[in-house]
């Protein structure tokens, strides 16, 4: 499937934001770029393409949180060992599920994620500031 030189340099630019606000947050945000892969591809050719997106823009973010001092290591191995082989597992059997199935699991999992943020949110306390929020306001 062909994707339009215009259309690379939107994911170009949508590429370039989503990477930033990762790695700011510790986050890939995979969900975010994979609506926008698979507009132009299947949902199993999406989903490669995303994993492998999100592979390499997580390795450059952890390097660079690794060098700041943020990580855990132990919670980094666990997670990363048991993780590489799930999603080693994962990427064998996708081309056993519709897919119908792959974009109602991903459903699932995003609204699930957005319940648990909205949920933890409200937990946080309340921060009140002194003086002008932003550096170059007015006031």
């Amino acid at each position: 499937m062909a994707v339009e030189n215009l259309t690379l340099v939107f994911l170009a630019i949508l590429g370039l934001a989503i990477g930033f606000v990762g790695g700011l947050v510790g986050l890939v945000l995979g969900v975010l770029r994979f609506p926008l892969i698979f507009a132009e591809t299947s949902v199993a050719i999406a989903a490669g393409t995303n994993i492998g997106v999100s592979t390499l823009g997580a390795l450059t973010g952890a390097i660079r949180h690794f060098q700041q001092n943020n990580l855990h290591f132990r919670v980094f191995a666990i997670m990363a060992g048991t993780g590489a082989a799930g999603s080693f597992l994962g990427a064998f059997l996708t081309r056993l599920v519709s897919a119908q199935m792959l974009l109602t699991i991903i459903g699932l999992i995003v609204s699930y994620e957005v319940a648990s943020l909205i949920k933890s949110s409200r937990n946080l306390p309340t921060v009140r500031r002194q003086g002008p929020a932003l550096p170059w306001s007015l006031q």
